[in-house]
Formats: structure tokens, C-alpha cells, sequence
């Protein structure tokens, strides 16, 4: 996968279908990214209290969150995402 159709799936993940194309600017990804992640966490440590009620389909959805919110941060830091 190339940078650009990394961004753009980035984009796709965040604000769905052509979100490229729908002039999001990097930062409001940047931003709802982080705003998943945080939900991610209170969601993670809120089932951790209660074992019984998780969900598989619930932990598919932040695991991907997860790595896709590490995938964006690499590319950020090694400067690919400017």
C-alpha cells in the first residue's frame, strides 16, 4: 500500500465513503482518531469491570481502532503523513 492510498483509507475509516474528496482536513482526522481511541480505552477498561458482558464483535472494532490509530501515529511521526 502506497502513502496515498493509506491516507486515503485513513480518511475512509474516519468520515466513511470519499471522505478524501469531502474536505476533511488532516487534523479533524487527526482529532476524531484520537476521539476513537479514547473510546476505545474507557470502553476496554469498562468491560474489564464487567467480564461477562463483552461482546466479540464490540473487541473486533477496538482492536481495529487500535491499530489503525498506531499505524496513523508511525506515519506521523516518520513525517509520511504532512
Amino acid at each position: 500500500m502506497n502513502d496515498k492510498d493509506f491516507i486515503e483509507s485513513v480518511f475512509e475509516i474516519v468520515f466513511g465513503d470519499n471522505a478524501i474528496n469531502r474536505e476533511f482536513s488532516k487534523e479533524e482526522v487527526i482529532k476524531e482518531l484520537k476521539r476513537f481511541s479514547d473510546l476505545a480505552l474507557k470502553y476496554e477498561d469498562n468491560c474489564e469491570s464487567s467480564l461477562n458482558q463483552r461482546d466479540d464483535l464490540d473487541w473486533v472494532i477496538v482492536i481495529f481502532v487500535k491499530i489503525a490509530v498506531n499505524r496513523l501515529m508511525k506515519f506521523i511521526i516518520l513525517g509520511l503523513f504532512v
